[in-house]
C-alpha cells in the first residue's frame, strides 16, 4: 500500500475514532517503513526512525505540485518582499512523496556520525553556545552534509539525501503560497528563532535547541524551516525558468551538483538563521554558498526514501 493510501486510511480511521484501529495501522506501518514507530497527528504521517542510541523523527510530504517562488508584483504567490532571484513563479510537480527531517540534523546525531567514521569534527563542537546535543549542529560544509548522508543511508538501509530545493519550498509552505511556513503573519518569538527587526525582543547570539517553537511548523508538520540555520539543498544555485518543472526527488538525484569536492557549483541554502532578519525567513527567499563554506549559522536537514514510497 502506498503511502498516500496509508495516510487516506489512518485520516479516516482517526475521523471515525477509531483509536485502537489508528494504533495498529501506526504499528503495521511502522514495520513496513522499518522505523521505531510511527503514527498519525492533525499535520499528517510521521515516523521515527533510529540508529544506536539516536533518533530520527521525520515527516511525510506526499507528492503534489505547487506554485514556486515569489513576485513583487500582483498576482499568485505575491510577496512586496520577493526580489527577482525568487522569480518567475511557476508550477513544480513533485513527482514522488518522501519523508523529511522534522527539525534540521543535531549536536548529537552528527556527533555519532563523526565517532563512527572518524569524520572531523566541526568548529561547533566544543563551542560554547553550539555544542548542546539538542542543538542543530553547524559549520558544516555540503560535503560534510553529504557524508553525513551517505553514512545514515548505510545504517538505515535506505535512501538519504539531502532535500531539493523544490522539496524544500513545498514543505514549507504547501499550495497556498504563503510567505512562511505558519502562514502569512510576520515572525515573532513563538514562531522562529531570528534577528528581529526594530524590536525590544533580545538578538539572539546562536541557534537555539531544535522543537522550540511548534507554532512555526510548516503545514505538514516540519518545524524549524524559518530561522535558527540555514539548510543546504541538492540544487544548484540558478535563475528560475517559466513553465512548469518535474522534480523527480530521485534521493541519488543532486538537481545537477556532482558529489565532486573539486566543483564549484554553488548549492542552495534556505530558512534564514538566527543571525537572520524577517525577510530572509520567507518560504520562497533563496539564497547560495560555496560547497565548502561552513558558518556558525549554517546547517542541514534529511530526506528519507524507505522501501515503502508513496
Amino acid at each position: 500500500m502506498a503511502l498516500e493510501d496509508w495516510l487516506s486510511v489512518m485520516k479516516d480511521a482517526a475521523m471515525e475514532g477509531r483509536t485502537t484501529a489508528l494504533e495498529e495501522l501506526g504499528a503495521s506501518l511502522a514495520v513496513g517503513l522499518g522505523a521505531a514507530e510511527a503514527g498519525l497527528d492533525g499535520c499528517g504521517l510521521w515516523a521515527r526512525f533510529a540508529v544506536d542510541a539516536c533518533s530520527y523523527p521525520m515527516r511525510f510530504i506526499p507528492a503534489g505540485a505547487f506554485l514556486m517562488g515569489a513576485s513583487h508584483a500582483p498576482g499568485p504567490n505575491h510577496d512586496p518582499d520577493a526580489g527577482e532571484e525568487e522569480g518567475p513563479v511557476h508550477q513544480v510537480t513533485l513527482t514522488q512523496g518522501f519523508w523529511l527531517g522534522w527539525h534540521p540534523v543535531t549536536v548529537l546525531q552528527y556527533r555519532a556520525f563523526c565517532e563512527a567514521t572518524g569524520q572531523e569534527e566541526p568548529e561547533a563542537f566544543g563551542a560554547e553556545g553550539f555544542d548542546a546535543d539538542d542543538l542543530p549542529v553547524t559549520y558544516v560544509s555540503f560535503y560534510d552534509a553529504l557524508a553525513f548522508c551517505r553514512w545514515l543511508s548505510q545504517r538505515l538501509g535506505m535512501a538519504v539525501s539531502l532535500p531539493t530545493e523544490a522539496q524544500w519550498e513545498y514543505a514549507a509552505r504547501d499550495t497556498d503560497g504563503r510567505r512562511y511556513p505558519w502562514g502569512n503573519e510576520p515572525p515573532d518569538c513563538t514562531r522562529a528563532y531570528f534577528h528581529p527587526e526594530d524590536s525590544e525582543e533580545q538578538s539572539p547570539d546562536g541557534p537555539a535547541a531544535i522543537g522550540e517553537r511548534p507554532a512555526g511548523k510548516s503545514p505538514f508538520g516540519v518545524e524549524d524551516m524559518a530561522g535558527n540555520v540555514w539548510e543546504w539543498c541538492n540544487s544548484v544555485y540558478r535563475d528560475y525558468e517559466e513553465g512548469e518543472q518535474i522534480d523527480g526527488c530521485h534521493p541519488d538525484d543532486t538537481d545537477g551538483h556532482p558529489d565532486d569536492p573539486s566543483d564549484e557549483a554553488p548549492p542552495v541554502v534556505r530558512g534564514g538563521s538566527w543571525f537572520d532578519s524577517s525577510g530572509d525567513l520567507r518560504c520562497s527567499f533563496r539564497d547560495w554558498y560555496h560547497p565548502r563554506y561552513r558558518n556558525d549559522d549554517l546547517g542541514f536537514r534529511v530526506v528519507l526514501r524507505p522501501g515503502l514510497t508513496g
